[in-house]
C-alpha cells in the first residue's frame, strides 16, 4: 500500500472531525440515511462542529481498480492527484475528470455482490444507479441493480459486511464520479459550517 496520501480518522471516511480549536465529537454513522450527524457537544466554540455529508462518504478498498481516462486501470491505493479519471456526467455521456486529492483512511465497509463480480467499499460510498440518485452501498438490497462500465447495469445478489478496513477516498472534478471495479461511483457531497465542499 502507497501511504504517501494524508490520514484522517477513523471512521469517517475522508472527513475531519475536528476543528481549530480542537477535535469535536466523533460524528456518528447514520448508514440508512447515508449522513454523518455530529453529536452535541457542551461547548461548540471549543471546535468546529463535524460537517454532514450527504449522500455517502465515497471511500473504496485500497485494492480497488480505478479506471483512467486512457483505459487502463490502477489501484486506488496508487492513484495520484492530477491523474485523470474516466468519469459519467448527469445526462450519461463519459467525461475525462481530474483526481484532486487522494486521502487514507478506514471505515466500515461492505463487500456488494452483484450479477457481473463484486466492490468492496465504504458502507457509505455513493453507487450510481439507473433507477435513483447515488445510493450509499450499505443500502442496496438483493434485487437492485448498480450502473456498470460498458454493460448498463447488474442486478445486486448479496451485501455483506466486512467490518472497518483501510479504504481510500477519492475526489475528483468536474462531475466527482468515477468507475471503481467498473462500478460507477460519486463523491460524495459535505455540507460545512461556511459552505460546501466535495470529497
Amino acid at each position: 500500500m502507497n501511504l504517501q496520501y494524508p490520514v484522517s480518522s477513523p471512521s469517517t471516511c475522508g472527513v475531519d472531525p475536528g476543528g481549530p480549536g480542537g477535535p469535536c465529537p466523533v460524528p456518528t454513522p447514520s448508514p440508512a440515511l447515508g449522513a454523518y450527524s455530529s453529536l452535541p457537544t457542551s461547548d461548540s466554540s471549543l471546535c468546529t462542529p463535524a460537517p454532514i455529508v450527504r449522500p455517502s462518504s465515497g471511500c473504496v478498498s485500497v485494492d480497488s481498480k480505478i479506471r483512467l481516462s486512457d483505459g487502463t486501470e490502477v489501484k486506488a491505493s496508487e492513484l495520484k492527484k492530477g491523474e485523470k479519471l474516466l468519469g459519467i456526467t448527469a445526462d450519461g455521456n463519459e467525461r475525462e475528470q481530474e483526481v484532486v486529492s487522494v486521502v487514507l483512511t478506514e471505515s466500515v465497509s461492505v463487500n456488494v455482490t452483484h450479477a457481473k463480480g463484486q466492490f468492496l467499499c465504504s458502507e457509505t460510498h455513493a453507487i450510481l444507479t439507473l433507477d435513483s440518485d447515488p445510493r450509499p452501498a450499505g443500502t442496496l438490497q438483493p434485487g437492485d441493480s448498480v450502473l456498470l462500465l460498458n454493460i448498463g447495469e447488474s442486478e445486486v445478489t448479496e451485501v455483506t459486511s466486512v467490518g472497518s478496513l483501510p479504504v481510500i477516498s477519492i475526489t475528483c472534478e468536474p462531475d466527482h464520479t468515477f468507475y471503481a471495479n467498473g462500478v460507477a461511483s460519486h463523491n460524495t457531497k459535505v455540507i460545512w459550517p461556511v459552505g460546501e465542499a466535495y470529497l
